[in-house]
Parts: C-alpha cells; structure tokens; sequence
C-alpha cells in the first residue's frame, strides 16, 4: 500500500491548504514530518521527486509550535511557518541527476535523446545538474525525458535548497597533502630544495595557511608554493569564514560584580527551574541600574553550565546593540545576534551558528524567539512591558 504525504508547498508564502502526494517507497525511509521536499504543482495525486538536501532549516519542535500559533492567533500555516525561516533567506532548489544501475528498459535502448543523456551521467562518475544536462534538450522537452527515466529507475534525482542571496565567504589555504610524505621529503630532499623544504616546514609547524602568509612565513616566493601544490605535496582548502554582525576588537571582561542577597536569591530561583528542569515563568522587578542584568547573566551562566540555550529578547534594534558588548564580555563568541538591520549574509551565519550549537546566546528583537535553538533553557524578556514587543502583521 502506498504511503502519501501531506505537503505546505512554499511555507515562505501565506499559504493554508496542505496538498496530497504520494510517497514513494525509495524516500519513505528519508522523509518525517518537517522534512523539505521537491515536488511538482498540478492536478491530481502526484509523487513526491526528492527531499532537499541541506534543507532541515525547521527545528523538530518548530512545526508543531507553528501549528499552535496559527490557531492560537488566527492565521495561516504559512504565515506561522515564515517565522522559523530565516528573513531574507529565499532559495532556489539545485537540481542533479545521477545514474541507479539499472538498465535501460528496451522500449528506451532506440531513444537517442536518452542514451546521450545517460551517457553524459556515465562520463561524468558524479551527479550532473539540470542546467549542465541543458545543453543536451530544451528545459521543456529534457524534463519530460528526465521524468521519463526515473520513472523507469534508470536515473534518481537528488535535489539541495540554496540560499540565492548569501554567499559563502571562504578563503584559500595550502597545507601538507600528506604528512609523512612532507616530513620524509624534508629529511631526503637534495640542498637546491632548501626553499621548498622550508615551505613545508612552516606549513607543518604552523597547519593550513593562505599561499600568501605561507610564502611570508617560509621566506619563499608564491611560485614555490604553486610548485609544491602542483608536485602534489601540498593541496588547496577553502576555509569558510563567517560574517559577524559587531567590530571584532577584543571585547574587555571586567570582573563579576557582587550580588546583593535579592539579587542572589532571584538568580537561586529561576537556576532551580533551569536545573530540574520545569517550566516556570518569573517576574524580575528593578528601577534602572539596580542589577536587572546581572540577574540574566548569572542565570545564563548556570543554563550553559547545564548544556542549554538561552534567549536575550530586547524591545529595541538600538538597545539590542548595546547590550550585545556586555554579553560578549561574558559570553564570548557564544553569543549570537538577530534582529532585521542585520545583512542577509550576516543573519544567515548568525542562524547556522545557534542551530549547529556553535551559539548558545541568543540577542535579537521580537523574531530572536525563533531561532533554531535546540536546546533551549531560558528566555529573557527584557523590559517586557514596551509595545514593541506587539506584532501588527500577521500573526499578531
């Protein structure tokens, strides 16, 4: 008996209605519920295509609480599902095809069109992309033959969500290809090598460098470098870097304060409900400057201390900034930032350092509350009387 799939298509957009598709029996071991597929939009019951790779953007809670929140405040599913989607973050869907084994069925063998298309995969040894496979048919004419092939299981697709508007920051380096050889090469090269045997010394001693910083280090000039890259002694890593939405100078950690006995107790309190753990809602009352966060802080420290996340929500973009320097001063560099005036590129690498965990602490406005936090211990609503904190748009 087939299994069938209910499927939110574009849950960017503010759609309702959830669509029928058919699963089949070859993704039914890859899909669960929050999974992010490809397929097609038209009538009658289709097949879903493929699950996105590099598309579990939706913690495992996220669907669930979604769904709460469009019949708890009245509006769509995909309205609900846009708050856990990174803003700014739209995608395109990479498509690639690569070849099953099986063989071409005989009603197929005569098929020109296809056999230079299978013959493309087969050259290739790796997954070739649709716009690659263009060259062979117009986009009409190779999707019906592409649909056609692994309809016969001749041909599986695999299909990656990519975010258009972010580019990856990544930077070149060089180091050993292989450590024993370097190290053997040093010790038996001729003395007309002394240059290269210096170059793989530094990169030895000192790990993955730029070619640049390398040549510097080694006394060497850049041709040494390419030489021993192209000699297969050294080989090339791209490195990514990620954006960071504050001034990388160092961030000044001044000594704890002393709590006051109130300020002891309130932090007791809520690190009780943090360590059972339990849910608990407390009240934090203060006039300005009487220590209001110094009480988050110790609390903070006690939730990380337990493996956990914590939320910082501030009213304002202004004083989400401001307070970003004293929990660096803390934190560190566990410390994430998300609020709208960010860059697509910084928002997304903010959202991918709190959802691999790299990020602990979380900053932001109101839509900080649904970073992809897997573990999440403490929320902190910062001056939680302001109007801000009130959302005009759907959902309210």
């Amino acid at each position: 008996m087939a299994d069938y799939v209910e499927v939110l298509p574009d849950p960017g957009r503010a759609l309702s209605q959830l669509f029928t598709y058919r699963l089949p029996a070859r993704l039914a071991d890859r899909v669960e519920p929050g999974s992010q597929v490809l397929v097609p939009f038209g009538p009658r019951t289709k097949e879903v295509e493929a699950v996105l790779e590099g598309g579990s953007i939706l913690s495992e809670d996220a669907l669930p609480l979604a769904a709460w929140i469009a019949e708890r405040y009245l509006c769509e599913l995909g309205e609900a599902i846009r708050l856990f989607i990174p803003h700014g973050g739209r995608y395109r869907i990479a498509r690639s095809f690569r070849l099953t084994g099986e063989e071409l069925p005989p009603s197929l063998r005569s098929h020109r069109e296809a056999r230079a298309v299978l013959q493309a995969l087969q050259a290739a040894g790796k997954p070739v992309s649709h716009g690659a496979l263009r060259r062979f048919l117009p986009a009409p004419r190779l999707s019906r033959l592409l649909q056609l092939l692994k309809s016969h299981q001749v041909i599986e697709e695999t299909a990656a969500l990519r975010p258009p508007a972010v580019r990856q920051r990544r930077v070149r380096l060089v180091a050993a290809a292989d450590r024993e050889a370097a190290e053997r090469y040093c010790r038996e090269a001729p003395k007309r090598a002394a240059k290269r045997v210096a170059c793989l010394r530094a990169t030895l001693q000192e790990g993955a460098l730029p070619p640049a910083e390398l040549a510097r280090r080694a006394g060497v000039s850049a041709s040494v470098v390419n030489a021993l890259v192209k000699a297969g002694l050294l080989e090339v890593r791209w490195r990514t870097i990620r954006r960071t939405p504050w001034q990388e100078a160092g961030v000044e950690q001044p000594p704890p304060p002393t709590l006051t006995p109130e300020q002891q107790a309130a932090v007791e309190e809520i690190a009780a409900a943090v360590e059972e753990p339990r849910f608990a809602s407390f009240l934090l009352f203060g006039v300005t400057a009487s220590g209001k966060t110094e009480v988050f802080l110790r609390a903070i420290e006690r939730v990380l201390a337990n493996g956990r996340q914590a939320i910082v929500l501030m009213p304002e973009i202004s004083l989400t900034a401001q307070a970003v320097s004293v929990y660096r001063a803390r934190f560190g560099d566990r410390v994430a930032v998300l609020h709208s005036a960010l860059s697509t590129g910084e928002r997304w690498d903010e959202w991918e350092r709190i959802r691999s965990g790299e990020a602990s602490v979380v900053i932001g406005a109101r839509s900080a509350l649904f970073a992809p936090t897997g573990a999440l211990g403490l929320i902190v609503v910062d001056e939680e009387h302001e109007t801000s904190y009130k959302q005009e748009q759907a959902p309210r």
